[in-house]
């Protein structure tokens, strides 16, 4: 199974900060998720740190940050293997 990885981004060099705002199984609704979390940060300022407090409150990414670059929203694809699984592969290994 496939699930579907939001992350999260702001800052530049040394000083990037990246997170996990949510995880999907299903690609459409992440993408939809990704989309609204994008425009979201694209309506605040990233230079007026009063706005950026506020959004904090109201973006749909309960994670929210942002810092004079802005924020930046892209998707991960990632196998999801079950417990089960990985207790097989690692018995095969001992």
């Amino acid at each position: 199974m496939t699930i579907y990885v939001i992350i999260g981004e702001t800052g530049e060099c040394a000083d990037r900060y990246k997170w996990i705002s949510k995880c999907f199984t299903d690609e459409q609704i992440a993408l939809d998720y990704e989309l609204k979390c994008q425009k979201f940060a694209d309506s605040v300022e990233p230079t007026d740190y009063k706005a950026i407090q506020a959004a904090t409150k109201l973006s749909p990414d309960p994670h929210f940050n942002m810092d004079y670059t802005g924020t930046t929203y892209y998707i991960q694809s990632h196998e999801l293997v079950t417990d089960k699984f990985m207790e097989s592969i690692l018995k095969d290994r001992q």
